[in-house]
């Protein structure tokens, strides 16, 4: 599989998903930025499947948060903490 590329899928939420911890966020976030470079001379990826897997993840992360959002006031209305 070449498009998308699930490398930078998988940095870009990965990156999303631990941000908020303290030290290890910006860490994971700033180790994942060469990953992503890297990616068109050692995945195999061309520049096109590195766009494809950055918009896929995004899409996806939006996807998500919207979920969550609407999930979260029904949550709260039935008396459900997690």
């Amino acid at each position: 599989v070449s498009f998308p590329s699930f490398h930078t899928a998988l940095a870009i939420v990965t990156s999303w998903a631990i941000w908020r911890t303290r030290y290890l966020g910006p860490l994971v976030g700033a180790l994942n930025v060469p990953l992503v470079l890297a990616t068109p001379s050692n995945g195999s990826h061309y520049l096109c499947d590195i766009i494809g897997g950055a918009a896929l993840a995004f899409a996806a992360l939006v996807l998500v948060t919207g979920l969550e959002r609407r999930r979260a006031p029904a949550m709260l209305l039935a008396g459900q903490t997690n």
